[in-house]
């Protein structure tokens, strides 16, 4: 894959970092920020098919939605079990509750 800062010129082994290549390090950290991963970060500084920009933002965006979609799911139920009373999940019929075995408190 492409490399996501580009060539950058060594000087005594070292790699010398310009605006340009300053300015994309800055925007691979915002954008692991948002939660894009290194293959979605390369390929919205590489686009190497059709979607453009804002498809893939508006990928990413549905992507995280759906995602703290399911973990308010997850803290909600949570929630519930925390006031069921239960002391150990193996009893929990909040968590367990397609477990025919899990009779309750």
């Amino acid at each position: 894959g492409a490399n996501l800062i580009g060539e950058l010129p060594r000087a005594g082994g070292r790699r010398m970092f310009d605006l340009g290549a300053l300015t994309r390090l800055r925007f691979i950290k915002a954008a692991q920020a948002l939660g894009f991963s290194l293959d979605e970060i390369r390929e919205l500084l590489h686009p190497t098919a059709q979607p453009e920009w804002t498809e893939l933002v508006a990928t990413k965006r549905a992507e995280l939605v759906r995602a703290q979609s399911d973990i308010q799911s997850m803290i909600d139920m949570l929630d519930v079990s925390l006031l069921c009373g239960c002391e150990a999940f193996e009893n929990c019929p909040i968590l367990l509750e397609d477990d025919p075995e899990a009779d309750g408190c």
